[in-house]
């Protein structure tokens, strides 16, 4: 029994771990490159020589093989299709539910209404926490136009998090930037909107679409 409760505290300690790590993501313009940071996982998109390339490691070790095994999984899981009568009779269902659940006024102001909380969630579990960029209009008088607004608005280094929106007159774009997305967040946002969606109404609409 004291096994079962150390194997279940570390379970819920990874979960906890996996919840509150944050996935950094990276954009480089100059290296033309994008990484993905999670934990000890590193995946590394480049597109050098005009050709897509990616690289992927945990803790160091590449994982060219497990993504390679993982495509031909997921390709001979789409062979498979299920019997079609039963598929057909139940898309049929969820088609008449979905219809009867439109056709409710409760539910859809509590839908729209969850929506709107869900991708307020989801923004906010997304943090810019660097970024720096160049740009360079096509018109010169652009540039100085964009520049005057610019220096007014007072774009500058703030602290560790440098933010700064540059303008320059040698036709060169240049965007480096750092994203933080926290799982967690999103997560409660999740279970926020299922917890406050009808279902006693949606019940009711799923009788009557038998």
């Amino acid at each position: 029994m004291t096994w079962l409760w150390i194997a279940l505290a570390l379970a819920v300690a990874a979960g906890l771990l996996v919840l509150f790590s944050p996935v950094v993501v990276s954009v480089d313009t100059d290296g033309t490159q994008m990484q993905v940071r999670w934990m000890a996982l590193r995946c590394r998109v480049s597109l050098a020589g005009g050709r897509l390339e990616t690289q992927a490691s945990f803790a160091g070790l590449p994982l060219q093989g497990v993504v390679a095994k993982i495509k031909a999984k997921v390709r001979r899981s789409k062979e498979k299709k299920p019997g079609k009568q039963e598929g057909k009779r139940s898309s049929a269902f969820l088609r008449r539910v979905l219809r009867a659940c439109a056709g409710d006024a409760q539910i859809r102001r509590a839908v729209a209404r969850q929506t709107g909380n869900l991708a307020r969630g989801v923004l906010r579990s997304v943090e810019l926490s660097n970024w720096e960029s160049d740009l360079s209009l096509p018109d010169p008088a652009w540039n100085g136009m964009l520049a005057g607004l610019l220096a007014q608005q007072q774009w500058k280094h703030s602290g560790k998090r440098c933010r700064r929106f540059g303008v320059n007159f040698t036709g060169e774009n240049r965007l480096q930037l750092e994203a933080r997305f926290y799982p967690h967040r999103t997560v409660k946002a999740l279970c926020g909107f299922f917890l406050g969606l009808p279902y006693r109404a949606i019940y009711r609409q799923s009788v009557i679409a038998r």
